[in-house]
């Protein structure tokens, strides 16, 4: 049985080359075109920050919102992807996402990530 999360997750980003979300994940080809798949939709930043929320507790998911995340370099996700970084302990099972995490916010322009990575 399909859950709602599933339905909601294609719906925004089927199209032309498909769904960027299949069985409750994110597909293969979407972890690499999702930034440009994605781009000048403000509605899909919104989706991707909702998805933050929405799977916190499952790194493996959240891993590529994070990279989708990189192609929209506005204030609320910078404040987001920092409360990431405070939010989840640093261990050898969170790593691999926090290294994601620091990789999409060092990547937005200085003078929109200065203040909030100085707070951490």
């Amino acid at each position: 049985m399909e859950a709602i999360s599933d339905r909601i997750c294609c719906e925004p980003f089927s199209g032309r080359q498909g769904s960027l979300w299949r069985n409750g994940r994110v597909s293969d080809a979407a972890r690499s075109a999702a930034p440009p798949a994605l781009a000048g939709r403000g509605e899909a930043g919104v989706f991707l920050l909702g998805l933050l929320s929405f799977y916190r507790d499952d790194l493996e998911r959240l891993s590529p919102v994070v990279r989708a995340l990189r192609a929209f370099p506005i204030p609320e996700t910078v404040d987001a992807l920092t409360a990431e970084l405070r939010r989840i302990p640093s261990s050898n099972h969170t790593r691999t996402y926090l290294n994601g995490v620091v990789e999409a916010v060092t990547g937005f322009p200085d003078d929109l990530v200065r203040d909030r990575l100085a707070e951490l």
